[in-house]
């Protein structure tokens, strides 16, 4: 029996996109086909892959991410099960895998299915998953989770109530990059700004205010999708929403008092800020600011950021409503010294994240202590005469 495993360091996934079959009986379901293999599918008759002779009833919008095959799952709580193997405990892993929901032909009826993703029993999240649409590309999905063993049982289940399918693919397992982090914002203490490190970028967005957040300051960028001529240009951030209430404070709610957003962002596209005037080959970290607009869901503001190839799906809402949240990357600058974050909402009809201001600094502090290069030389005057002594010194900053 022919059996695929994405692999990374030992890590690896049974089958991680499915091509180890060539179901013939349409629709696709299990139950007509064969089990998948290394996969177990708790409801054979609801759970399968597409094609299946020739036909994709399920799997008909988006392009299919790796290979020939998707899995599918119906709603009402069917599962696809498997085991991850060859993990270390104490690491810290990410799960990276391709999503999408079918479109119902009857379109009274609601498509839209709840991907709860669990690792030995424990739900690790559960998010609403959207049709791309046509030949759009199917959602990227990137979570983190400390091992605690050599393997861990993955559960992906479709918890709707309704009839819609769920459909997956391209799994991928690997040791995280490190290189994300995700933190709440509550004022200047918290909020990740430090004068030690040089910082290349500073915005606030929304308005034309600037503020002073721990010594460094952060000028304002007015209206929609805002640039700076050799800094930064943005994308699909072209509304502006004045005067949020929120609960962050200090001269951080200067930043935090309006935000821009994208609104409906089409599948396949991004809200993004595009930074220039770096330095090819430098480490830097960039920093996005935001806040809750609502108490955390299944449905709503979750997004899959990510720079290059590297990528963590958030939650807006995570910290909850008028809670502030940071996300942060580290990557290193191109040959151009140009840089891109960008930010993929899972559900693409009006509900983006929204964006009150980032940075962007040297991921390595340059501060150097103050030294003395040359001493003062002594010289003699007569009495009563101005005399004039110079000391050099070196540090940064100066």
């Amino acid at each position: 029996m022919l059996l695929s495993a994405q692999t990374g360091l030992g890590q690896s996934i049974p089958n991680p996109s499915f091509e180890a079959n060539n179901f013939t009986t349409a629709p696709g379901y299990v139950s007509d086909n064969s089990p998948i293999t290394g996969w177990t599918a708790s409801a054979d008759t609801s759970t399968g892959l597409n094609p299946a002779g020739g036909s994709s009833d399920f799997a008909n919008n988006g392009t299919v991410p790796a290979g020939a095959n998707v899995a599918f799952l119906g709603s009402y709580g069917s599962t696809l099960s498997t085991t991850i193997s060859g993990l270390t405990a104490g690491q810290t892993y990410k799960l990276e895998f391709r999503a999408n929901a079918n479109t119902n032909l009857d379109s009274t009826l609601p498509s839209s299915p709840i991907l709860k993703v669990s690792l030995d029993d424990q739900e690790l999240v559960a998010v609403n998953i959207y049709p791309a649409g046509g030949t759009s590309p199917y959602a990227y999905l990137a979570f983190e989770f400390n091992a605690t063993a050599a393997s861990h049982a993955l559960t992906l289940m479709n918890d709707a109530a309704d009839d819609s399918t769920l459909l997956v693919d391209d799994f991928k397992i690997a040791p995280t990059s490190g290189k994300w982090s995700v933190a709440a914002w509550t004022g200047d203490a918290d909020s990740g700004v430090d004068a030690k490190f040089v910082y290349t970028h500073a915005y606030n967005f929304g308005n034309s205010a600037s503020a002073l957040i721990n010594g460094i300051p952060f000028t304002g960028a007015a209206g929609a999708n805002p640039s700076v001529d050799g800094q930064f240009t943005t994308t699909y951030l072209g509304n502006v929403y004045a005067n949020d209430a929120n609960n962050i404070t200090g001269s951080s709610r200067t930043m935090a008092t309006d935000f821009i957003y994208g609104g409906n962002v089409p599948a396949g596209n991004f809200q993004s800020i595009n930074l220039a005037g770096l330095t090819p080959g430098t480490e830097y970290v960039l920093t996005i600011y935001s806040a809750g607009w609502e108490a955390p869901s299944a449905t709503i503001r979750w997004a899959t950021a990510s720079v290059g190839e590297d990528r963590l799906t958030i939650n807006q809402d995570q910290f909850d409503n008028d809670n502030g949240i940071r996300f942060s990357c580290r990557y290193t600058a191109d040959a151009s010294g140009t840089a891109s974050v960008n930010i993929a909402p899972i559900n693409a009809g009006n509900v983006s994240v929204h964006f009150y201001g980032f940075c962007n600094r040297e991921a390595v502090s340059r501060n150097v202590a103050p030294a003395i290069t040359q001493q003062p030389v002594g010289t003699t005057v007569a009495q009563d005469l101005p005399v004039r002594f110079s000391v050099a010194a070196s540090g940064f900053p100066a």
